[in-house]
């Protein structure tokens, strides 16, 4: 289902509203919508399922005890678009 129809059905939403944005001057993307919109989705796949089933889950030098922070984790990821898609302040 991942494979086929779901993510494809994810990115191709995310990249619909990304280029609108774009058209409408409310976003500066920092390359092209498809290849962007991708990149949001496979984050999120990233840390939401299989950074759970990974047996190193934690970058060198961070915290390794306890869980992964799924609310930091999306705080992070919301963060990260929003600073990449926001045009400069002039």
């Amino acid at each position: 289902m991942w494979f086929g129809t779901g993510r494809r059905a994810h990115v191709g939403a995310i990249e619909e509203y990304l280029t609108r944005r774009e058209r409408a001057g409310t976003l500066s993307l920092p390359g092209p919508a498809p290849l962007l919109a991708r990149t949001i989705v496979e984050l999120c796949a990233l840390w939401a399922v299989h950074c759970h089933f990974d047996p190193a889950p934690h970058p060198p030098g961070t915290e390794s005890a306890g869980p992964i922070d799924d609310a930091a984790v999306a705080a992070m990821l919301a963060d990260l678009v929003v600073r990449a898609t926001t045009p400069p302040r002039r």
